[in-house]
């Protein structure tokens, strides 16, 4: 009988998929589709509104972290189901002090 292994058979929890797709969009248009004068902003859009994400991370098996910005500029710390997020990847013009501005994934380290 075949025992599943956590590295090859286990199904990945929800928060880790979603997290590793939009890492995965993040990176690409960064690397490939990125003018000199532009940067990638990743928005999170949820019933709270909009935010300008800087960083997300997994917190359980379901639940996805995002700290972010709203557009007045106050900082928002949440935590919602991988279910109920939704992401958006836009191009902007960028000055270099905002050009050196980038989402970090995974916690913080202290």
């Amino acid at each position: 009988m075949n025992t599943p292994t956590p590295t090859t058979d286990a199904p990945r929890p929800p928060a880790d998929e979603l997290i590793d797709q939009v890492k995965f969009a993040y990176h690409l248009i960064t690397e490939q589709h990125l003018g000199p004068d532009e940067r990638l902003v990743l928005y999170h859009g949820g019933p709270f509104g909009q935010l300008e994400v800087r960083r997300i991370f997994a917190e359980t098996g379901n639940l996805i972290g995002v700290v972010g910005f709203d557009g007045e500029g106050q900082k928002f710390e949440i935590l919602a189901p991988a279910g109920q997020c939704s992401f958006m990847l836009r191009t902007v013009k960028a000055t270099p002090a905002q050009r050196r501005i980038v989402v970090g994934f995974g916690r913080e380290e202290k």
